[in-house]
């Protein structure tokens, strides 16, 4: 895992091309903001469109959270142009196609249905109390959240440290 720390807009340089950062490392990138306090990270959430829920990846995360004994949970954002799904639907895919393929108990699903990824973000940071985002970069929500480009400073939206795995 590669570690950058992202310092706040008073210091921005830039434009970092975290596409081909990713492309050529090939492993997770975790981007702290500069006002972060360290603290014990106690939930995780990997955010994704569950149509296209990686499940490596949310084994991954589960043995980082097992580390930490932190919660760990999948909000399910539809992509941009695709329906929402049911609530009942969503649940049991996630059933199938995440909890049954873990052993972890603290695994949680949140099925977001606000369109605008600012307030999504918000209830998902703030109401949810997460610590840590995690997606993968591609076109869904990752464009979306950062931009093509990511500058060097991170959206002041963004408030906790970003892990982003390699497409």
């Amino acid at each position: 895992m590669v570690v950058k720390g992202m310092p706040d807009t008073s210091y921005s340089t830039g434009k970092l091309n975290i596409h081909a950062v990713l492309n050529k490392v090939q492993c997770p990138l975790l981007l702290v903001p500069e006002t972060w306090k360290i603290k014990k990270i106690e939930r995780l959430v990997y955010i994704a469109d569950l149509r296209f829920c990686r499940t490596l990846m949310v084994k991954y995360l589960a043995s980082i959270a097992k580390t930490c004994n932190a919660a760990l949970s999948v909000a399910h954002l539809s992509a941009k142009g695709i329906p929402d799904m049911e609530e009942n639907y969503a649940n049991s895919v996630f059933k199938e196609q995440v909890v049954d393929k873990l052993e972890y108990k603290n695994l949680y699903f949140n099925n977001i249905k606000e369109k605008d990824l600012k307030k999504a973000l918000d209830v998902i940071i703030h109401g949810l109390h997460n610590d840590i985002l995690a997606f993968v970069n591609h076109r869904f929500h990752f464009t979306e959240i950062l931009g093509r480009y990511l500058t060097d400073v991170l959206p002041e939206n963004i408030t906790v440290p970003l892990l982003i795995f390699p497409y």
